[in-house]
């Protein structure tokens, strides 16, 4: 998404996109944005490429090992990046994840599918919405303790709360609950690893907003259709569901290995 010339007129911001999807011809969008707006998608940008200079922005992984034993029994490693690392890496994702912030993802996603109207564009947010809220890992596989999911939204928030953002006591005994059985050490990598999902779905819309006129392709994904976005040497694949035969019987044992890159 990108301007016209770089016009800014006293109402509206011109931009003008190039969409294809498979194979069909190339669709040029052409539409406005109110200058509000376009100033805080610039805002988006200047905040995500704060993220991207950190440790993690730059690329890392996060290696979560948890099994389960028939026997009730399980043993659990993992690894995190340095303290200071992952504090630097979660302060700068706070304009995207405080929902109070003009730069909340979400709320940027609302703009862009408010003010672009296609298909591929619409379903192409619908999926960084999923990859972001969580929804995405937890089709993927769910952890619970104590009959409560752990691996969401909620609790991501709740952790982030009581031990990264704030220091709320009601958080922080909420989530002693739902650790009896399972240390949060245990599934700090996990949570860690979620926020990294996280931080690539907002990558992905950065890319969106910075995808120069007349030579970028977005495809996404709808039914049979494949999903990429192409930006001159740059392709980026969405990960795909994984198949039912590629899943452990978590009854007996759960084994998970995240590895993870922004």
């Amino acid at each position: 998404m990108a301007p016209l010339s770089g016009r800014l007129s006293e109402a509206q911001y011109e931009f003008r996109i190039a969409v294809r999807v498979n194979n069909e011809s190339r669709e040029v969008i052409e539409g406005q944005i109110p200058p509000d707006e376009w100033r805080v998608l610039l805002n988006y940008l200047d905040y995500f490429d704060d993220l991207a200079a950190t440790q993690l922005g730059a690329g890392v992984q996060i290696r979560a090992r948890i099994v389960f034993n028939a026997d009730g029994t399980f043993s659990c490693d993992g690894e995190l990046p340095a303290a200071d690392d992952l504090a630097a890496f979660l302060h700068r994702l706070r304009p995207f994840v405080l929902e109070n912030e003009p730069t909340y993802f979400l709320r940027v996603c609302a703009i862009i599918g408010r003010r672009v109207r296609h298909r591929a564009i619409h379903a192409l947010l619908r999926r960084q919405r999923d990859e972001f809220s969580g929804k995405t890992f937890e089709s993927q596989m769910q952890l619970t303790t104590n009959g409560q999911l752990v691996n969401c939204e909620r609790v991501v928030r709740l952790w982030l709360n009581s031990y990264e953002y704030h220091r709320a006591a009601d958080g922080r005994d909420q989530l002693a609950r739902l650790h009896t059985l399972l240390p949060l050490e245990t599934t700090k990598p996990l949570f860690v690893s979620m926020m990294i999902d996280k931080a690539r779905a907002i990558r992905e819309i950065a890319t969106v907003i910075r995808l120069p006129p007349n030579v970028a392709n977005a495809v996404a994904r709808s039914g049979s259709e494949s999903c990429q976005i192409r930006r001159n040497a740059l392709s980026i694949r969405h990960r795909t569901q994984p198949q039912a035969s590629e899943r452990s019987d978590r009854c007996v044992r759960f084994s998970l290995q995240v590895l993870q890159a922004l």
